[in-house]
């Protein structure tokens, strides 16, 4: 994992002690901590960067330390503790709006509701899944799309470019030979 090069960025910070990027360092090195099954010390990392993140105003580094607590809960069974952040990170994510952090939590919130045993709540963010998915993919397909459009008219613009530029070489040309033509009349 990445600890190293994040203490190491820390050290190397500019900024010392409240910092977004310090926070979003902490939160990180809390993520991997979890990962490598240290659920206490990516607590204490978790808690740390949401208290900076709370006092900077940051909402995107505080939702996401909630989203970091919900799975830090999640994965010592506490289920409830883990929704309610998890909740805590969907609302404030809901007035940022990210998508693509809505569908992440939407499907984590599902499955926190499933192992609860309260499956229609399961089945609510299922489907808020679902339609989040399916909003990412069409705005997708809609930047794809006007991509595609953009290139192909930026193509078009080259081509006219292209021909208008022939066309004044082919003037030119002409021009200098009508030119060569009447000098060598002339001569004659």
């Amino acid at each position: 994992y990445d600890i190293d090069y994040y203490l190491r960025s820390m050290e190397a910070s500019p900024v010392k002690g409240i910092d977004k990027n310090n926070a979003t360092t902490l939160g990180n090195i809390g993520s991997c901590m979890l990962d490598l099954g240290n659920s206490d010390e990516a607590f204490k990392y978790f808690m740390e960067s949401l208290e900076m993140n709370l006092d900077l105003g940051y909402k995107r580094g505080t939702a996401n330390q909630y989203r970091n607590l919900g799975r830090y809960y999640d994965a010592i069974g506490d289920y409830s503790s883990a929704i309610e952040y998890a909740l805590k990170a969907y609302e404030i994510h809901s007035q940022l709006g990210r998508l693509e952090s809505l569908k992440e939590l939407t499907e984590f919130l599902s499955e926190l509701y499933s192992h609860q045993g309260m499956y229609r709540e399961a089945l609510e963010y299922s489907r808020l899944f679902k339609s989040i998915s399916d909003s990412i993919f069409n705005i997708e397909k809609m930047k794809s799309i006007a991509q595609i459009e953009t290139d192909y008219l930026q193509q078009k613009e080259e081509e006219i470019h292209t021909l208008k530029d022939q066309k004044k070489h082919l003037l030119n040309l002409l021009t200098g030979i009508g030119m060569l033509l009447v000098i060598i009349v002339v001569f004659l």
